[in-house]
This record gives C-alpha cells, sequence and structure tokens, in this order.
C-alpha cells in the first residue's frame, strides 16, 4: 500500500469490501475503496499513469503493447447483478509496430449487455470511432433446439485515414 495508508479488504456475506487500497510505483498509481456486492453501495477504481509495456511482461503476454493507462470506474450491484461503468484513455499507444497518440472512451455494463463510446486517435489526421450495444447473450451458448431470445447488437462507427505505423 501506499506510504502512510492503511489497507483493509473484508469478504463475506456475498460482499467484498475495500477501504483504502493504494499501490503505488513511482508516478504510477492504483486505488479503489467501496463494496462490490451490496445493493445500495459501490465500488470505485482509478488507475493512473500506469505504464502498459510492464503490464504486458508482468502478464506473460509480451503483445508488444505499450502506453499510458488511466481508468476511472465504479462497480455496483448484488454479485449475481453486477453494473459498471467508467471511462479510460491511453495514451502515446503502441500494438506492436501500430503506434497511435490516443485510445480513449466509455463503457457500461449491465447484466443485459455492454455499451461502448471509443476513439482511436492515430495521428491529427487519422481516427477511428466506434459506438454501440453488445447483448450479453452473444458469449453464452444457446441449448441445441432453443432459439435465442436476447436483443441485437447495435453498433456505429466511422474512421479517416487510419494505417498501420
Amino acid at each position: 500500500n501506499a506510504p502512510g495508508s492503511e489497507a483493509a479488504i473484508r469478504y463475506g456475506g456475498g460482499r467484498i469490501a475495500v477501504r483504502n487500497l493504494r499501490l503505488v510505483s513511482g508516478n504510477q498509481q492504483i486505488a479503489a475503496d467501496g463494496v462490490v456486492g451490496s445493493p445500495s453501495e459501490s465500488l470505485t477504481f482509478t488507475a493512473e499513469n500506469l505504464d502498459i509495456a510492464q503490464l504486458d511482461q508482468l502478464v506473460l503476454l509480451n503483445h508488444g503493447m505499450s502506453g499510458r493507462l488511466d481508468v476511472t470506474a465504479a462497480v455496483s450491484g448484488p454479485t449475481d447483478a453486477l453494473r459498471a461503468q467508467g471511462e479510460f484513455a491511453l495514451t502515446q499507444g503502441a500494438f506492436r509496430e501500430f503506434t497511435f497518440q490516443s485510445f480513449a472512451g466509455d463503457v457500461k455494463y449491465g447484466s443485459g449487455g455492454m455499451t461502448v463510446d471509443v476513439r482511436l486517435q492515430q495521428d491529427p489526421q487519422a481516427w477511428l470511432t466506434a459506438s454501440g450495444y453488445v447483448p450479453t447473450a452473444l458469449f453464452r451458448s444457446t441449448p441445441e433446439g432453443q432459439k435465442a431470445g436476447s436483443p441485437a447488437a447495435h453498433a456505429t462507427m466511422s474512421r479517416r485515414g487510419c494505417r498501420r505505423s
């Protein structure tokens, strides 16, 4: 935990309570505070200035990812019906040979699906946007002989001049 602070994590009864969790490394920080699994409380999460190249190596992906990530999110609801919403920004990023100025957006998740609104800015003249809704049913199998009865996914995309670096 960050110097001068004391964290506490308690779990039981279908909920997890996190108090004052702060992980700090140089100018990078991850913080969490609140409750998951409560119908009336929420957990807030922030990540500031995370070095994605270090994370890429730490989790042994080695995909050639880099950039600096900032995230703000809140998770709420009982564990069987969690909801989340947040925003993120990855700046000066790269994935293998593809480089970009920023990848940022808003995400909302509920039991029915996920809504996204994102923008990839490669340079001042080249960008890609995507927004829409994806139902969670798309990621579940439907028993044989049964029709899927969930709402359809919908998306809008636009771009201008994105290219491989």
